[in-house]
């Protein structure tokens, strides 16, 4: 039951991130959110990801773990797991981060 408690918690604290990785005029954003009892906390994973796409990009490739409800893995996930997404893409910014 303590290992139970423990793993909410930890959801529930690392729901919602979202982040923006950029390399040599390429970009990956991605975000996450806990799927509990059919609920998406704090929002879907798409909309997080998105708001962290930098301006002027283009988008070349979307990833997303299954969270639709005509598949049994879909339908599991939006149950009880994790939403992820993953966008890709070029950007004009000549940032580099390593």
């Amino acid at each position: 039951m303590r290992y139970l408690g423990l793993l909410i918690v930890a959801g529930v604290l690392l729901a919602g991130c979202s982040e923006v990785q950029q390399y040599n005029k390429r970009f990956t954003a991605t975000g996450y959110s806990m799927n509990l009892f059919f609920l998406q906390i704090p929002k879907d994973p798409k909309v997080l990801a998105a708001e962290r796409v930098p301006s002027g990009s283009t988008v070349t490739n979307v990833n997303s773990a299954a969270q639709d409800w005509h598949s049994l893995p879909g339908f599991l996930n939006r149950l009880l797991g994790m939403g992820i997404t993953q966008i890709g893409g070029t950007t004009t910014d000549k940032t580099t981060k390593p």
